[in-house]
């Protein structure tokens, strides 16, 4: 009952009656509630064995996932991609749950906020991430390598109006500049929901050439912030989100159009019968 009852104050304190389906950094768990919930979910493992709780609460499970999404986005500094620090942050010991059991939980979690997870790597801990949105600790000491990748993908995806997908490779080809234990997929993809989120913000508020881009914003849309998957009152974060959208109000969408090009590869055959790569560059004046 606890455990219901903890998320029934949550839902209540976002005026929601049940999960609407929405990323699990949306819900915006504030530091309080993450200790509590912490706090709770130890209580629990202490009175009741973790394989029970497991196995047959929904409710345990529920909190479990969205706790390991606050632990990653508030606790995560670097290293391997694992499920240990997590555990032992709730004195789990890893032979009191199984990888299998482990599986379960996340997999009941997930779906009592009506959510399935998107890969199985590392058995779902990529999930947990694409879930928690961006590491603040990790921003913190990187915050600079991220903004530097996410102003050059934004840039290019403004002049050339890239797709997500597009963007998601962008970033994927910027990996070189950005912390080794970030070079992940789940993570390109939440830089580029950055870059996306920001993009659409300059087209829906015209923020092209505003000299206070921000400021503009707090006013003629407090909530916006509310849009990117990043601790919104963390300083670090607030840094790093101001300079992206300092940097698309000053991206131009037509810069440099006479040289936007694009090179296209085909396949050809001889007289012979002999077939050969062929490949033309195009652009908006002539082909070539």
């Amino acid at each position: 009952m606890v455990l219901l009852k903890c998320l029934q104050d949550m839902f209540e304190k976002r005026d929601l009656s049940r999960p609407d389906g929405r990323w699990l950094y949306a819900y915006r768990v504030t530091k309080e509630e993450y200790q509590a919930l912490h706090q709770l979910l130890r209580d629990s493992v202490r009175v009741t064995p973790v394989q029970v709780l497991a196995r047959r609460n929904r409710y345990f499970a529920a909190l479990f996932v969205l706790y390991a999404a606050e632990w990653w986005r508030r606790e995560y500094d670097g290293g391997a991609w694992t499920w240990a620090p997590i555990l032992a942050s709730l004195h789990i010991r890893k032979d009191e749950l199984a990888p299998n059991e482990r599986s379960g939980v996340v997999l009941t979690g997930f779906a009592f906020w009506g959510l399935r997870p998107t890969s199985e790597g590392k058995r779902y801990f990529g999930t947990i991430v694409a879930h928690g949105g961006l590491p603040l600790k990790l921003i913190g000491h990187g915050g600079s390598r991220l903004s530097a990748v996410m102003g050059a993908v934004l840039r290019q995806a403004a002049r050339y109006g890239w797709s997500e997908s597009q963007v998601v490779d962008a970033v994927a080809d910027h990996a070189h500049a950005m912390p080794e234990s970030l070079r992940h997929e789940e993570v390109f993809r939440l830089l580029a929901t950055m870059v996306l989120a920001t993009l659409d913000i300059k087209e829906r508020h015209q923020l092209g050439g505003l000299p206070d881009p921000i400021g503009y914003l707090d006013n003629a849309e407090p909530d916006w912030r509310e849009e990117y998957p990043l601790q919104i009152d963390d300083a670090a974060a607030v840094q790093l989100l101001t300079s992206l959208v300092k940097a698309a109000s000053q991206a131009s969408v037509n810069q440099d159009a006479g040289a936007v090009f694009q090179v296209v590869r085909s396949l050809s055959c001889s007289e012979l019968g002999e077939w050969r790569l062929v490949s033309r560059v195009r652009s908006e004046e002539h082909t070539s």
